[in-house]
Parts: structure tokens; sequence; C-alpha cells
């Protein structure tokens, strides 16, 4: 008799089933009133930077060099340019585009309400410090 043909738990999982990809986003809020009157005109740094899909998270204590660093769908920038920020990344041509809340809205949020609408299972997930804006 011949042995039998293993098979693969992997294979058991995905038979007859579509690939489903998740898209991640990340997106730094804009800093508060009480933090742009802390710091001196045009001397505002912020803990984390944007460059291109990549979140860099940075330590202000070694002289906001990077401490880790993130790869998603895209990264969004949401610090107007009004702002005179010190950076610590530069960044291609293009800059830092700025992402509005309508903006977020339009390529984040609009998709996964059409998906959910349709019966395609849909979260977005929000992090962050209680009152920073995440329901907003």
């Amino acid at each position: 008799m011949p042995p039998k043909a293993k098979y693969d738990a992997e294979d058991k999982a995905t038979k007859g089933t579509n690939i489903t990809r998740f898209r991640v986003f990340s997106r730094v809020r804009p800093f508060i009133p009480s933090e742009l009157e802390e710091a001196p005109q045009g001397d505002l740094s912020s803990i984390v930077e944007v460059t291109g899909r990549r979140t860099v998270l940075l330590d202000p204590k070694e002289g906001y060099t990077p401490k880790s660093q993130y790869e998603f769908d895209s990264s969004m920038w949401s610090i107007p340019d009004g702002y005179k920020m010190r950076h610590t990344y530069d960044v291609a041509e293009g800059g830092r585009p700025f992402a509005s809340q309508q903006y977020v809205f339009e390529h984040v949020a609009a998709e996964a309400a059409k998906d959910a609408c349709e019966g395609i299972n849909t979260a977005v997930l929000s992090y962050g410090q209680t009152g920073s804006g995440k329901t907003y």
C-alpha cells in the first residue's frame, strides 16, 4: 500500500478561499495647542517622522535619532506646513504632503465603508492617547 500523501495544514486552510490583503495606514496626529505653546517659534520637533511609506519613531533623549521604524501602505503627515518644524529626515521631492481629515476619509475610510456595505469584512482601528482625536 502506498504511503499516505502528506498534506500541509496551510493548504487546508486556504483551499477554496480567496487571499485577502490587509491595508494598514499610519497617520501622525497634529500638535495640540499646549505643545505648540511650549516650543519656541521655529524650534518644533516631533518624535515621529514620516518619510515615504515609513513612519519613524525618534528618541529625543538621544538627539532625535531613530529608535524604530515601521512601513505601511501609506504613512500620512498631518502637521500643516505652517508650523516651523525641524525635521530629522529629508524627504524626496514633493515633500511631506499634508493629510487632512478629508484626505484620510477619502483615501482610507470611504473605501472601507464601501466594502462594508458590500458585505466585505472591514475594520478601522485607531490607536492613541485619550483625547487625541481618534473619533474625529
